[in-house]
């Protein structure tokens, strides 16, 4: 199911200057990226998960769609486990999301900074890195190719979930200190 953008209006100024997004570039994957933070809150809204996850921030650094920030909104003991589930299932069911990393309301997650500091300060990794098996990716990603890693698995890539969330039950014990 995809998204559509649909343009209502289109307005310019007097001597504007006309320039293609013929990519790559940031350009390419700042469009990329508006679409796929567009796809995923529908899929969050119609699953009813809207509450549970604030923002979906698609950054330019992963092209706009193969590194995906979740900000989320735990309100219980188990939304540790629903927000690691249905990460796991956009990662199934959207060819174009790859490495989804979940962070609390604290965290910008339109930030690099603040989500590299989350991955630093909240994650243990051997603990919160969630691998899926092969899925189907993204042609726009090259670590799919046989080439890339000598798999027969062309098309398919293995794609992960970083929770760098405070567990709920010690949120009050973590507070950031900047």
């Amino acid at each position: 199911m995809a998204t559509t953008l649909e343009v209502q209006a289109v307005s310019h100024r007097a001597g504007a200057i006309y320039q293609t997004l013929s990519g790559p570039g940031v350009e390419q994957s700042i469009l990329l990226g508006l679409g796929q933070e567009c796809s995923l809150l529908a899929r969050l809204k119609t699953e009813g998960l809207e509450r549970l996850f604030c923002r979906v921030a698609a950054l330019p650094s992963g092209g706009g769609h193969l590194f995906t920030v979740l900000q989320v909104a735990k309100r219980a003991c188990g939304d540790d486990l629903r927000v690691i589930d249905a990460a796991k299932r956009l990662l199934g069911e959207v060819p174009s999301l790859k490495n989804v990393l979940l962070v609390d309301e604290d965290v910008d997650p339109y930030s690099e900074r603040d989500v590299l500091w989350a991955m630093s300060t909240r994650a243990r990794l051997e603990h919160d890195i969630h691998v899926c098996a092969l899925l189907p990716g993204t042609s726009l990603d090259p670590s799919q190719l046989p080439l890339y890693g000598g798999s027969d698995a062309n098309g398919l890539v293995n794609k992960c979930v970083v929770d760098c969330t405070v567990p709920f039950s010690s949120r009050r014990r973590f507070q950031r200190a900047f």
